[in-house]
């Protein structure tokens, strides 16, 4: 499950502060639907991980080693050229939504990243100073130059589990909400993992069994 309206609030109330006047120094992309920015702030750098995936689109710190491509794919090229040695001048939360917005200073100017976490339709937003969109993470060619314009809000009742999915204490860690989303994750992500390669096996299996059945039919 993606993060909740109420747990970006609190995220982003988390690193917003950290974040603020530091310079995105490097870009990464370790995967199709994942951003990461290396963001280098007064005595200290950080590590801002995006997930755009359908059943994990969040946002946090993280310490998690990736492994990126050799070549950067064609949407991490496009951020490095034009928000490498940004500055970072805000980070709010649009609308109470899940969405997040970076305001940055780069190179060509005022800028925004935008991160809209809203599961299946999670996307990544680069507009320009007038709000034009310039370049997304889905390749929706159509937007491009268009005005932005947020999904409309989704009101939904907020029940419990909004306050206390991430309430395990991280005294050790600088920032223990990061912390804590980040463990919860990678232990989705790693029995996501496991059930995907056994239902690949599982597949193959079916495949093997139905292809000896034809036999055994054909030699009788």
């Amino acid at each position: 499950m993606a993060l909740t309206a109420t747990e970006i609030a609190k995220v982003t109330g988390e690193l917003a502060p950290a974040l603020a006047g530091g310079w995105i120094q490097k870009i990464y992309q370790p995967t199709a639907r994942t951003i990461l920015l290396e963001i280098r702030a007064p005595g200290q750098t950080h590590r801002l991980l995006i997930s755009c995936h359908q059943e994990s689109a969040r946002l946090h710190f993280t310490t998690a080693a990736f492994q990126n491509p050799t070549i950067p794919p064609p949407f991490c090229q496009f951020l490095r050229a034009h928000l490498q040695g940004a500055r970072i001048d805000q980070v709010e939360q649009l609308q109470g939504d899940r969405i997040v917005q970076l305001a940055l200073t780069a190179k060509e100017g005022p800028c925004r990243l935008v991160a809209e976490l809203t599961g299946k339709t999670s996307n990544l937003l680069v507009l320009d100073e007038a709000g034009r969109i310039r370049r997304d993470l889905n390749g929706v060619k159509d937007r491009v130059g268009q005005l932005y314009v947020p999904p409309a809000h989704q009101q939904r009742e907020r029940g419990a589990a909004d306050h206390a999915r991430f309430s395990q204490d991280i005294p050790e860690s600088p920032f223990p909400l990061s912390a804590a989303v980040e463990a919860h994750y990678h232990r989705a992500e790693a029995a996501s993992v496991v059930e995907t390669v056994r239902n690949a096996r599982a597949g193959i299996l079916r495949k093997s069994i139905k292809k000896l059945r034809r036999r055994i039919e054909a030699w009788h």
